[in-house]
């Protein structure tokens, strides 16, 4: 950049540069000396601006489309060592021979020069040092041996007439032995890239079209190096079609790196699919064993109280009818236990959730906390909800119980709202709302919302590919958001 700035700066002719508009985007001091423009004004006009006052040889004016930097800038094409003269304020005239050509591989841009030929007598003969095409060429070949990656021109035949000498490092070969034919580089192409690779090369070759292709090459110490190559096609001066210019750099770290993340999300992947599973686990575990409790409970337990109950019957018959009451309560309270059994053994193991449709479950949920708690809990529940993994079904029921534990807890309200819908994708929503105290939201919720209860429920519902939000605002109230897809197993 610090050399392009310097020839920009000290080169005896003017350079202007534009954009693929027409507008003057860079000038060298010489050009707005010639311009008879500062450099504020000159990059503040177009190259076709009405503003410009220019003749041709025999003097007369010309309508800024037949501006030698307008004809090249519009016809993408090159127009060189024409002579047209710029005339000032004062009338006088400077005569210029002027260079405009599109820029290379550019998007419509121009490079413009101007070569100052007042004093000249012959102008036809001046040189134009800028755009001479033995110079141009003489500096990309010193350009390109400096690069670190291999730059190569093949003619529309597809041999290959030029590489720098990356490419004799590259391949390890001695920089008289490169021939640049197709021969001589192919066997350093991968087998299996070596198809692709060719077919690209030829049709862009053929269509003149650009091509990228990426693909592994033999480097001279026998490691597969990947390697990227780009072609652009580049046409003569007179518009001849002169084949591709490109470079291939070597990509093997870019490509490895690539390769490691991809095994990373794999395992990462891996990782969160046995995540997924063992929090199902976890939950079908969990509701055996209410199960099983339950069962005990039931079997045993209540058996049991039965039993007692029968016998305190039997003691009742041949005690006196004053001496009665002391029984009769313990009868009583045998029944009470009888009844909170199987209350316990219900609400332990609800024979709803066995059924793939939530609205049973979920009713029945609401009836139970009417009934226990006084909480009356109002409900919209689409009917056609229907989720078929167990793992699924129970930890949504869970997770409703769980919120509408914490309005009983902590709303100090009577009035709660189960709704459940299914959206898009297969996405079911189900949300428990109240207007009761509510709490001002931080990152960790609230101290009063049980951290071992909608927390664990919140994970688990992560790793099924679900979530768990949380609104809540001070007197406004609280609602919970359950969101889950049904997946198969």
């Amino acid at each position: 950049m610090s050399r392009y700035r310097t020839l920009l700066e000290q080169a005896p002719f003017g350079i202007v540069a534009t954009d693929r508009v027409g507008r003057i985007v860079e000038t060298s001091p010489s050009a707005d000396r010639l311009m008879g423009v500062s450099a504020a004004q000159h990059r503040q006009r177009t190259i076709d601006s009405l503003e410009w006052s220019i003749v041709n040889p025999a003097g007369e004016r010309l309508e800024p489309s037949r501006f030698p930097a307008v004809r090249a800038w519009r016809t993408q094409s090159k127009v060189q060592g024409e002579i047209v003269g710029r005339v000032d304020a004062s009338g006088e005239t400077v005569w210029l021979s002027v260079t405009a050509a599109p820029v290379p591989g550019g998007r419509g841009e121009v490079l413009v020069v101007y070569q100052d030929v007042t004093r000249q007598h012959q102008l036809e003969s001046m040189p134009d040092p800028l755009n001479s095409a033995c110079e141009a060429e003489q500096r990309f070949r010193a350009m390109a041996e400096g690069l670190p990656v291999i730059v190569w021109i093949a003619k529309p035949d597809g041999t290959r007439e030029f590489f720098n000498r990356h490419y004799a490092d590259f391949l390890g070969l001695a920089p008289e032995e490169v021939t640049g034919r197709e021969h001589e580089w192919r066997p350093f192409i991968h087998p299996d890239d070596v198809g692709p690779y060719l077919k690209l090369f030829r049709t862009s070759l053929r269509q003149q079209e650009p091509f990228e292709a990426e693909f592994r090459g033999l480097r001279q110490d026998c490691e597969w190096r990947w390697v990227k190559s780009n072609g652009r096609p580049w046409w003569a001066p007179n518009g001849e079609y002169m084949g591709l210019v490109g470079a291939t750099l070597d990509i093997t770290e870019r490509k490895r790196a690539e390769l490691a993340l991809k095994e990373s999300n794999a395992r990462l992947r891996e990782d969160a699919d046995m995540l997924a599973r063992l929090a199902s686990q976890l939950v079908l575990t969990e509701q055996r064993e209410r199960q099983r409790f339950g069962h005990l409970l039931h079997d045993r337990m209540q058996q049991d109280l039965i039993a007692v109950k029968f016998k305190l019957h039997s003691v009742l018959r041949d005690i006196e009818p004053e001496r009665r009451q002391p029984l009769l309560d313990a009868v009583a309270l045998v029944d009470r236990s009888i009844d909170t059994s199987r209350n316990l053994h219900t609400d332990l193991s609800p024979a709803f959730v066995r059924e793939a449709n939530l609205h049973v479950a979920l009713t029945w949920l609401a009836e139970t906390f009417e009934r226990n708690h006084g909480l009356r809990v109002e409900t919209d529940l689409a009917e056609d909800v229907m989720i078929e993994r167990e793992d699924q079904r129970i930890l949504i029921f869970e997770a409703v119980r769980e919120a509408l534990l914490n309005v009983v807890k902590h709303a100090r309200v009577d009035r709660a709202e189960v709704r459940m819908q299914r959206g898009d994708g297969g996405l079911i929503q189900i949300s428990v709302e109240d207007r009761g105290a509510g709490f001002d939201q931080a990152p960790n919720w609230s101290p009063a919302l049980d951290t071992n209860g909608l927390r664990t429920i919140e994970e688990r519902l992560g790793l099924m590919g679900g979530g768990l939000r949380v609104e809540s605002r001070p007197g406004v109230g609280t609602r919970v958001v359950l969101l889950i897809t049904e997946q198969a197993r």
